[in-house]
């Protein structure tokens, strides 16, 4: 999608989300937030035997339009440049992609406000625009596909995917003041796509059904926990590949489990601890050169144990671990590339595994009521980790 319809785009979307309410926007609600992200990691490729090195540089405004006491509208514009330097048997390549990423637009309404005896009614109707680049030409595939390959905290490696539109419905029951039942209902209608510039890689995505329970429980004034679990139904995929054929990741579930602690250690020590675990399902990936994987991706688990610490009323930091631990893709088929060999196999790919570990540490400082701004730093302290994040932003409130 060009510039100018990317912005006649956004101005339609957003007129359509704000011209139907004739209020002003509270005051001092509202929000923009800019967030700047530098991730950087070197590993070795077990599979094509080479040292690469893959590095990601991010942009990403979020503003928030409070409309009323029950109407906000988030509009997320993320814009990111990353690096690939990959060598190995006496050659070195480079190569980098760069670009805006698919604009993210969500309306949240809140119709009955929760309390002891009424439950509370919460609306959020999201969209994904296709505005970021959705066929990437080799040389981009090539790094998009490093990131992916090395799977440490390089979230979100995609650049532009179809039209997508979804609805969430939330039920929040409050049996008693100290504890919340929260009941999430959604359903997303996935637009197809194609990844790459001049080949067959045309993909009709599933549908996805989602149910998610979580329970709040305040057990006194210092002390909270959350737990819940959930599922995400996602409607068979279909692929299409080069020379008419298709393949298919078929219909699936993938279970989640959570659970979160929190503890006022002091009046200005906070401790928070959480973990949880992800299924994860069947996809097909058809690399730059042809290469075709089919693959049952390896569960997840990520922990955080991470401390916020008043310095002063305006300066705070918080400082702790953080975890990803993912299991071995299955690979359960593989198809040999236009020129040479297949780099991947059939079977468990132990190169896929994960185990990331990190070291956190961030400020936030307020300047005062309406500004703000905070960094914040990562070290990997295990091989699977990025080997380093640097991070920072402000936000505006208005």
């Amino acid at each position: 999608m060009n510039s100018k319809i990317s912005l006649i785009v956004v101005y339609l979307t957003f007129n359509v989300f704000v011209i139907p309410y004739p209020f002003a926007l509270q005051q001092g609600k509202s929000s923009r937030q800019v967030d700047i992200l530098y991730e950087a990691k070197s590993f070795r490729s077990g599979s094509q035997n080479l040292d690469k090195s893959v590095d990601r540089f991010t942009v990403k405004n979020t503003f928030k339009f409070q409309l009323n006491k029950k109407n906000k509208v988030t509009l997320v514009m993320p814009w990111a440049k990353a690096n690939l330097k990959a060598s190995g048997n006496g050659t070195i390549t480079k190569d980098s992609v760069e670009g805006f990423k698919d604009l993210k637009i969500v309306h949240e309404m809140s119709t009955q406000k929760a309390k002891v005896g009424l439950d509370g009614v919460k609306w959020k109707f999201k969209l994904n625009l296709p505005n970021g680049k959705e066929q990437l030409n080799a040389s981009e595939n090539n790094v998009t596909s490093a990131m992916g390959e090395t799977g440490q905290g390089f979230s979100d490696p995609t650049y532009g995917k179809g039209l997508n539109l979804g609805v969430d419905f939330n039920l929040i029951n409050k049996p008693t003041k100290s504890i919340t039942n929260n009941y999430t209902f959604g359903y997303t209608m996935n637009g197809s796509y194609s990844s790459l510039f001049g080949r067959v890689s045309y993909k009709k995505p599933g549908d996805n059904l989602v149910f998610n329970y979580m329970r709040n429980v305040k057990r006194n004034k210092k002390t909270k926990w959350s737990y819940g679990f959930g599922t995400n139904f996602t409607r068979r995929t279909v692929n299409f590949r080069p020379g008419g054929a298709t393949s298919t990741n078929p219909s699936r579930f993938e279970g989640n489990v959570q659970l979160k602690y929190e503890k006022q250690r002091s009046k200005k020590l906070k401790e928070i601890m959480a973990l949880k675990f992800q299924e994860r399902g069947e996809i097909e990936v058809q690399e730059s050169n042809g290469q075709i994987v089919r693959t049952e991706q390896g569960d997840r688990w990520t922990f955080n144990w991470t401390f916020n610490k008043k310095l002063n009323k305006k300066l705070s930091e918080n400082y702790g671990l953080l975890g990803i631990f993912g299991g071995a893709n299955d690979n359960l088929e593989v198809i040999a590339p236009n020129v040479g060999n297949a780099t991947a196999k059939v079977g468990k790919d132990r190169n896929t595994r994960m185990e990331e570990v990190q070291l956190l540490y961030g400020r936030k400082y307020t300047i005062n009521k309406h500004r703000q701004w905070f960094y914040n730093a990562t070290f990997g302290i295990t091989d699977d980790s990025r080997d380093y994040t640097i991070g920072g932003g402000y936000i505006w409130k208005f």
